[in-house]
């Protein structure tokens, strides 16, 4: 057994949502309390939630090639936090006085250290998702009301010792891959370890393969690679958007259905509509948006009761990694992405009680040679031309006897991206009626207290005025906000992916909403009073920070 300076002493409270944690390491005391859900796999030197590339048993997380969810580890001299490799999940942590806490939920941090997101910082979406730029170029900490700033942990491992030093090592790369079989092999191996470590008969919980289906090339290809693992079943959105994230090339219909494909890999298919999110009660939207990423995924939400305890197997970003042209692999070595798709389970995951094992991002670093071996000679029979052609996912399902004439006629997208629109009508149209209506309660009681801070409004306002296109302040950035007063600048992302920040309206004030609604969850928390200051943060206290 391994002997460390620290000890883990565990929380389990069943009202937690199933896959959440929180953890408290106090400097110079060698336990650290570590709070979590029902399915939380907590041992004495180490605890996990979701898989890894190797033996459960052995406990070894901290040496994972591959982590899908996230954990920790007690070493001999240190304690070790893992994120997920990819960076679509992230950790969250906060230093108050000689404490550092961790956790895997935004919401949860806040709750459990007595915070809130700042109604006066309207900022937050955009900083989250400066992700999408890659691992080195994300912005890696957010404001709260306290005054505080929450760290965001991308893809890396965390070195803790007793003096609660960090010391982050980001994960390997990919090993580099030479033709498709051996990239068939590389993936087919790796998907086999996970799955064995996520089945392991020493788990509290055991965790099936479940494929997702479309009619284009991504996910009926992940699929072909779920049921090589034994996988039978399979979900799918039978509609498409009408629109492909508002831009020009909208599809000739908006059937999205994968049933042939199901069909041909004798799959049993449960169908759902994309839409159905809307006509649920219980504010789906918030857990989606509440992780700052857009809220894409809240399609899947009417597909739950399918989800808990699956490694739900899905298509996103093949698009990027599969496809011909598009992306330069130089940025998926960094994990540069295209569109947040896939990074906005977050809360809905932790709640469910799944693994999402997002196929493509397991060899994202390797975009270079995939991209390689797509414009291989050996792949030509499996190029078909045209903006839209992906020969490894054509070929992987082709292989599994699914006739080329009924997949990936044309590009279609079922994501709902609420970072797009601006305008409150939009968003309306998009949201289920009781979310939008507590939204517009939300942001009426908000606006008010915003107004009684016209200083900070005024900052707030002004703060893009400091920032260059591309990034990087420029000199007379830093004048004006030297002039403002404002040391910490909202980070934009670029490109297409401007969420709103409108003062004073629903849309503005979305993720402030999703993260006070999802919040609730975490009302079982025993961290209070004794470990951490929990004042409750009135209207004019905040008005006045």
């Amino acid at each position: 057994m391994r002997r460390s300076v620290f000890r883990f002493s565990f929380r389990r409270l069943n009202a937690l949502p199933r896959l959440a944690w929180c953890a408290r390491i106090q400097r110079g005391c060698s336990e650290i309390v570590v709070e979590h859900g029902p399915w939380v796999e907590a041992r004495s030197t180490f605890f996990v939630e979701g898989a890894w590339d190797g033996a459960f048993a052995q406990g070894r997380l901290e040496h994972a090639g591959m982590l899908l969810g996230s954990g920790g580890a007690t070493l001999a001299s240190e304690a070790i936090f893992c994120t997920t490799t990819h960076t679509m999940e992230r950790l969250h942590g906060v230093r108050i006085g000689d404490a550092l806490w961790l956790s895997n939920s935004f919401a949860y941090l806040l709750h459990a250290t007595g915070d809130e997101p700042d109604v006066n910082y309207r900022y937050y979406e955009r900083d989250f998702m400066t992700f999408l730029h890659g691992r080195r170029r994300a912005l890696r900490s957010v404001p709260t009301a306290r005054g505080r700033q929450v760290m965001l942990y991308y893809g890396e491992r965390l070195h803790i010792d007793r003096e609660l030093g960090v010391r982050a090592e980001p994960y390997a790369d990919a090993p580099h891959l030479q033709n498709y079989t051996d990239y068939l092999n590389h993936v087919e191996a790796l998907l086999k370890r996970l799955y064995t470590n996520a089945d392991d008969p020493a788990r509290a919980r055991r965790y099936t393969p479940l494929a997702t289906l479309s009619s284009g090339y991504d996910s009926p290809a992940c699929a072909v690679l779920a049921q090589a693992l034994g996988c039978s079943a399979a979900i799918t959105l039978q509609n498409a958007r009408r629109d492909y994230y508002g831009c020009a090339g909208a599809p000739t219909d908006n059937d999205d259905s994968g049933a042939g494909v199901a069909t041909h890999l004798g799959m049993q298919l449960k169908v759902f509509s994309r839409d159905a999110y809307r006509t649920l009660a219980d504010f789906p939207e918030a857990e989606f948006i509440a992780t700052g990423n857009g809220g894409d995924d809240v399609v899947l939400a009417a597909a739950e009761r399918e989800l808990p305890r699956t490694l739900l197997f899905t298509g996103f970003l093949g698009d990027t990694l599969w496809g011909l042209g598009g992306a330069d692999p130089a940025a998926s070595r960094d994990y540069a992405y295209t569109f947040p798709a896939g990074g906005t389970f977050g809360e809905f995951r932790l709640r469910v009680g799944y693994i999402h094992v997002p196929v493509p991002l397991l060899t994202f670093t390797r975009h270079d040679d995939i991209r390689r071996i797509s414009l291989s000679p050996d792949m030509a029979p499996w190029r078909v031309g045209g903006s839209y052609d992906r020969p490894i996912p054509r070929r992987l399902v082709e292989t599994a006897g699914v006739p080329r004439a009924i997949y990936a006629r044309e590009k279609k997208a079922v994501t709902q991206p609420f970072w797009l629109p601006a305008e409150d009508d939009r968003l309306r149209a998009m949201m289920s009626p009781n979310s939008y209506a507590s939204l517009s309660a939300y942001a009426k009681e908000a606006a008010i207290i915003a107004r009684l801070n016209l200083a900070s409004r005024i900052k707030m306002a002004l703060a893009p005025l400091a920032l260059p296109v591309a990034g990087g302040v420029n000199w007379y950035g830093r004048k004006l906000t030297r002039l403002l007063g404002i040391r910490r600048l909202p980070q934009l992302a670029t490109g297409q992916f401007r969420p709103s920040v409108l003062f004073g309206t629903p849309a503005g004030l979305k993720f402030h909403w999703a993260v006070a609604t999802v919040r609730r969850r975490y009302a079982a928390t025993e961290f209070g009073a004794a470990e951490c200051d929990r004042t409750p943060i009135s209207p004019a206290a905040i008005a006045r920070s």
